[in-house]
């Protein structure tokens, strides 16, 4: 037995949202499941898989705190040793003993990708064994987004279907789409039984932040790909990214993108990276392979926050315990600092763009940089849990960065992070209602003095971050 002084793991009972309901009802109130090819049975192991996929990240968060309390608290290494087997042995009986929520997964495609998952969890922690038989894992939310998700859907698989030496897989998370044409796409789609395809979804509209966590646990592939419904892509430019990624152990893979404005009443315009990004990659191009991890790291915090801008490692986000915020704005903060600050090998792509990123004008689709309303103040929550989840695994710190200092801000994650989050707080202020304007000045107020505190003596400075309690919303303010 091991009496440990910290929390393994949360667990959550919330009686809201316990079963997805968005796969029964179409927007004008008929029964979603007279849609041609879907059937209950579609729909109930769509809920059964979104609802105990989420009990992936609890076996490895306990394993993780487990294994690294246990190898802390016992000194010598024989004694460590033999404790270690027997809480091995122990954990993963416990693992194997999990197996019941494959068994509850209503298809046999499911069934067995939970065992698999399983056994992935099972090889880490007994033969630190990561390796996978898929080599990427596309994910893609989705919200009311109609006909485009059979678009995306068509190219996917038409680009990637037949390639030699090459395998993927694709888990869509719909977040109660009420449009009525999305479900009826996806249903269709996921009748067509690809082997290789996942339908999920969130139990009530969430944001793409949440979709996204819902199928972070399931993933296979080495590497991940998030997708967005309303944009285009070039797959084939993807597949050749991920083998450049493979042959180079690379942890995370910085690609390049094009930007679409999309008009109403005027043809689409192309003007390829954005202005911040475009300054970006023209000073990593200009140093080539001359520049350092330090300085990379340095430059792919400074880019704008999309998930679509980078192919990262299955390793990294399991390891790192990396996922999306939980806010409906700014929720890819979290990813885009947490994966970066927890790179060790990060590399530029220079070869063709994969992304097309559509940006909508407001009449013909709204798009959350647009929102100017009280859903702005959860720029605070956003900046509070990814600054946390930075604390809690050590990116301020000496440690995680060879030669800096934190004590003379030379931590490039730190320096960044207070430079962001000032920036960002500039952009959101002119976001944000008159009425909450008192509100949005005292919490930035709060920010300012935590983000640059410094600790006295020994103390920490950002042990504040690893132990206070969250509220509600996600903040700590």
């Amino acid at each position: 037995m091991a009496k440990v002084d910290k929390v393994l793991f949360h667990h959550r009972r919330e009686r809201k949202g316990q079963t997805s309901s968005n796969f029964n009802m179409n927007k004008d109130g008929t029964d979603a499941t007279t849609t041609p090819h879907a059937s209950m049975t579609l729909i109930q192991q769509v809920t059964t898989a979104s609802k105990l996929g989420g009990m992936f990240p609890n076996m490895i968060h306990m394993g993780r705190n487990i294994f690294s309390v246990a190898t802390s608290q016992v000194q010598e290494r024989e004694k460590a040793m033999a404790f270690l087997e027997k809480l091995s042995a122990a954990f993963l009986t416990k693992v194997k003993a999990t197996g019941w929520i494959a068994k509850n997964q209503m298809s046999g495609a499911m069934q067995a990708k939970f065992m698999r998952r399983l056994d992935q969890i099972s090889n880490y922690w007994s033969v630190r064994d990561d390796s996978s038989e898929v080599d990427l894992s596309i994910i893609v939310p989705t919200y009311n987004v109609g006909e485009l998700i059979s678009s995306v859907l068509k190219n996917m698989f038409t680009a990637l279907e037949g390639t030699d030496n090459f395998s993927f897989e694709v888990l869509v998370v719909d977040d109660c789409s009420t449009d009525g044409t999305t479900t009826q796409r996806l249903l269709e789609f996921a009748a067509e039984n690809r082997p290789n395809f996942y339908l999920l979804s969130t139990s009530s509209t969430s944001g793409a932040g949440r979709a996204r966590n819902v199928a972070i646990p399931l993933v296979e592939g080495r590497y991940v790909y998030f997708a967005d419904a309303d944009d285009s892509f070039d797959f084939v430019a993807l597949k050749e990214s991920v083998r450049h990624a493979a042959a180079s152990d690379i942890d995370l893979l910085l690609l390049p993108y094009t930007t679409e404005y999309v008009y109403g009443d005027k043809p689409a315009q192309r003007v390829g990276l954005l202005p911040s990004d475009e300054r970006i990659w023209k000073k990593v191009r200009e140093k080539g392979t001359t520049m350092s991890q330090k300085a990379l790291k340095k430059h792919a915090l400074g880019l704008v926050n999309y998930p679509w801008k980078q192919l990262t490692s299955s390793k990294l986000l399991t390891d790192a315990d990396v996922f999306f915020g939980p806010s409906v704005v700014h929720n890819d903060i979290q990813f885009h600092w947490t994966s970066i600050a927890a790179s060790r090998h990060i590399s530029f792509y220079f070869e063709k763009e994969v992304c097309i990123h559509r940006k909508f004008d407001s009449a013909v689709r709204e798009q959350l940089t647009q929102i100017k309303d009280e859903k702005r103040m959860k720029v605070f929550s956003a900046i509070d849990l990814t600054q946390r989840a930075l604390a809690l695994n050590r990116a301020f710190s000496d440690e995680h960065e060879e030669g800096s200092s934190r004590k003379h801000g030379k931590n490039v994650v730190l320096v960044q992070w207070r430079k962001f989050v000032e920036q960002l707080l500039t952009w959101a202020k002119d976001r944000v209602p008159e009425d909450m304007m008192p509100e949005y000045e005292r919490k930035r107020g709060k920010v300012r003095e935590l983000l640059f505190r410094e600790g006295e003596g020994n103390e920490d400075p950002w042990i504040y971050w690893e132990t206070s309690t969250l509220t509600r919303d996600g903040s700590v303010l």
